[in-house]
């Protein structure tokens, strides 16, 4: 069972964190322990309640310095338990982090839980997809007779790397606590006081520096890496030209967040070496299978390639190092999802990327793709598919 250990004084229910995955517990939970603040954590079945109330979660922080939390949840219970709208009429803040295809599942539960509240809920949304938090204040609306109107969904930018290693579900190894930067407009300025939680006025400009920069990098270090052969992104990037590759990525996705938010949101070059630096952490370990699965999502055209490459283009800069980032994806990526592969076959490479990110077949980052693809399949490098890829801008500017 959980120990208990001294909390500072609650003058209404625990937080709650619906959602004990590598964010709810490695970021989410640890942040509100790190503050003593008292929380409830949330799972998806009894079975997996039962079992985090046997066996707390540990959490290996690796920057700056090495250290180790167990969480001490004051309950662990699952979504459709009978306690969830006790403690959500209570709550001061409910923060939701469920994997994406899961706000749907959840939404009836949070539902009837928000219906018994007096008061106007804080319900932070930590999930990276533009409007996330506005899905499931529609989705949960969607349950309710009463109105949904009255309660504050706010979306949450999650910035240090999560994740399980291993066979060990009840270990999370994460970057540092805190991180978290939340919409101060959604939640009205009524931001929580909990140490770790930044409110920011420009949401959308962290949202998108963040997927535009941050996860841009992230995947083009896990479709590139992974096609080199290496296992996890630190081994990935002592490989030169994949360091070299990533580095390109950083950069055309900062040019995009400098044409749309300004260059100071963008950051200097020192921040895209920090950016590395975090990638390629030891302790994190951080496995490519993990980084680039779902590359469907990932190639879509609001996400992580897409998104910067349309932003670069707009400002006058070539993406040619998302473009083999795309081409990447469409080769050692789709081992991790074959449902791609039948409609590479048949469409070839523009047609699918036509098909995931509605952009016409025609459109110059499709062209860049499909020249960095046939590279890539033929043997080169990514150094390589990088060059051809620029070959092609000269073209299309010709």
């Amino acid at each position: 069972m959980f120990t208990s250990r001294p909390r500072r004084p609650a003058t209404t229910g625990p937080a709650l964190v619906i959602g004990a995955g590598s964010v709810g517990c490695g970021v989410v939970a640890a942040t509100l322990e790190a503050d003593d603040h008292p929380y409830a954590l949330v799972t998806r079945t009894h079975e997996a309640a039962r079992r985090l109330s046997r066996s707390p979660v540990r959490v290996d922080h690796v920057s700056p310095t090495q250290r180790s939390t167990v969480l001490h949840p004051s309950l662990v219970l699952a979504v459709d338990d009978v306690r969830l709208s006790r403690l959500v009429g209570a709550a001061p803040v409910v923060f939701v982090a469920v994997g994406s295809g899961q706000a749907r599942t959840l939404a009836p539960d949070l539902a009837r839980a928000l219906a018994g509240r007096r008061t106007p809920a804080r319900v932070l949304v930590c999930d990276d997809r533009p409007g996330a938090a506005g899905v499931l204040r529609a989705l949960v609306g969607e349950h309710t007779t009463g109105p949904v109107a009255a309660h504050r969904f706010a979306g949450v930018v999650v910035e240090p790397i999560a994740h399980r290693p291993g066979p060990d579900p009840d270990r999370v190894v994460v970057e540092s606590p805190g991180g978290l930067r939340v919409d101060r407009a959604a939640l009205r300025g009524d931001v929580p006081a909990v140490r770790g939680l930044h409110a920011v006025d420009d949401f959308t400009a962290h949202l998108t520096r963040k997927k535009f920069v941050f996860d841009a990098g992230h995947a083009s270090a896990a479709y590139v890496g992974g096609l080199a052969g290496h296992a996890t992104l630190p081994e990935a990037l002592t490989d030169p030209a994949v360091e070299a590759l990533v580095l390109e990525v950083l950069r055309e996705g900062r040019a995009g967040v400098a044409a749309l938010f300004g260059d100071d949101l963008a950051g200097a070059d020192v921040e895209l070496d920090r950016t590395l630096d975090r990638y390629r952490r030891p302790a994190l370990a951080d496995p490519v299978t993990r980084v680039g699965r779902d590359p469907r999502r990932q190639l879509s055209r609001g996400d992580r390639i897409c998104g910067p490459a349309l932003a670069a283009l707009a400002s006058g800069t070539v993406p040619a190092g998302l473009a083999v980032t795309a081409a990447a994806a469409l080769t050692w990526g789709t081992g991790l999802d074959p449902s791609l592969q039948a409609p590479l076959r048949r469409t070839g490479v523009r047609g699918v990327l036509s098909q995931l990110t509605g952009l016409a077949p025609r459109h110059p980052f499709l062209a860049l793709s499909e020249r960095a693809h046939a590279v890539l399949t033929t043997g080169g490098s990514p150094l390589d598919a990088l060059d051809a890829a620029r070959s092609v801008a000269v073209e299309v500017r010709r």
